[in-house]
């Protein structure tokens, strides 16, 4: 549930005033705040524009939530390398493991599409592939993770 306007406008102050006393974010903390205002982002209506608070602490964790995120180490399952073998089977061309840039989740696979190189200062443009086995999963249930869940966003 998104909480009001009002409310997340407290939070972010207030976990502002807080990252100016700890000053060195540890990484753990960075991907739980950069993935909460990924939460935010999403959950929120396109025409919204964060001001104040909000818009601070998100220029504040822009990078540093995305890096934390991106440099957390990769789980490959072998469900997964079956998937990437059947894409090299079909002559697919795609990248392993790939980057999203804008909130610095991993993509299993992404399939690249003609003339999406994703070069310098673009986004890639393709088919995602997530390869989702039972660690996406609650245990002995159909229920995805939290994580898987605003993944799949």
């Amino acid at each position: 549930v998104m909480p009001g306007a009002e409310l997340l406008e407290c939070m972010a102050s207030r976990t502002l005033a807080l990252l100016e006393e700890v000053k060195n974010l540890d990484d753990i903390t960075a991907k739980q705040l950069h993935l909460f205002l990924v939460f935010v982002r999403l959950e929120s209506l396109p025409s919204n524009t964060w001001s104040g608070s909000v818009a601070a602490l998100e220029e504040r964790l822009r990078y540093v939530g995305t890096a934390a995120l991106a440099d957390s180490r990769v789980r490959v399952s072998t469900f997964q390398r079956q998937v990437v073998a059947s894409l090299q089977r079909l002559g697919h061309h795609f990248e392993e493991e790939a980057n999203d840039p804008v909130s610095g989740y991993s993509i299993d696979a992404l399939i690249k599409l003609p003339g999406s190189s994703g070069g310098e200062g673009r986004s890639k443009v393709g088919i995602t592939i997530e390869v989702d086995g039972p660690s996406h999963y609650l245990s002995n249930s159909r229920q995805p993770t939290g994580s898987t869940v605003l993944k799949r966003r």
